[in-house]
């Protein structure tokens, strides 16, 4: 898993970056074009924002909805602070 916060995907006005720029944070990730993306968080709230800019750039981003909520009932899952 890599992390990509989406409040990096805005500027100090919260005005999207554009769109060469929004690439770039996506190829740092080591994301392909063609390749799936799923995107994560603790319910979901703020992985949206990865998957709509993630689509809006055209990868193929997919949403676990609740990850973290599922993975911290797990009684052997590692949650690191």
């Amino acid at each position: 898993a890599v992390n990509l916060p989406f409040t990096s995907f805005t500027d100090s006005t919260e005005h999207f970056l554009p769109a060469d720029s929004l690439k770039q944070l996506f190829a740092r990730t080591g994301a392909k074009p063609g390749g799936q993306i799923v995107a994560y968080c603790h319910v979901g709230q703020q992985a949206t924002m990865v998957v709509f800019v993630g689509r809006m750039l055209g990868y193929d981003v997919r949403l676990y909805d609740g990850s973290f909520t599922e993975w911290s009932t797990l009684p052997d899952a590692p949650v690191e602070n």
